[in-house]
């Protein structure tokens, strides 16, 4: 077993040795470390990398819920289950389902009759019927000052 070198902590009565140039002060300062790792880049094994899976959203989402999509797991999982039911769940709306939704809805068309015909929760059609109105009154709002 090859005897450890005494250190200036271990042997306060050895001499001080300065260093007379700056290679010496860099070998003090910086620890030698012998490894038996290769050099290059060869230095860390394969790590076999499984592959990512792509994550493509549903045609036709709006920005916010393809966005939604994306980034939450919850939500695609979410509008994974609801597609099947209702094709145009988190979809956006077009100016010709909103004018048949007013006509629709002013016919009195029931709930189920109106699902069916857009592919949409009865709650996101309500909030379509809010958000129509909401539209209507700020158009014939006066304006203020």
């Amino acid at each position: 077993m090859p005897r450890k070198k005494k250190t200036m902590a271990e042997d306060p009565a050895a001499p001080v040795m300065l260093p007379s140039n700056e290679n010496e002060v860099t070998e003090m300062l910086s620890p030698t470390v012998e490894d038996d790792l290769p050099e290059g880049p060869e230095m860390l094994p394969e790590v076999a990398k499984s592959p990512v899976p792509e994550i493509i959203p549903p045609e036709g989402l709006s920005a916010s819920n393809r966005n939604r999509y994306l980034s939450s797991e919850s939500y695609r999982e979410l509008v994974d289950k609801m597609l099947p039911k209702y094709r145009n769940f988190g979809k956006a709306w077009t100016d010709e389902e909103r004018e048949k939704l007013r006509e629709l809805y002013t016919s009195k068309a029931t709930d189920d009759e109106l699902v069916t015909a857009f592919g949409r929760t009865i709650k996101g059609i309500y909030l379509e019927l809010i958000k129509m109105r909401e539209m209507r009154l700020a158009a014939d709002a006066p304006a203020v000052l």
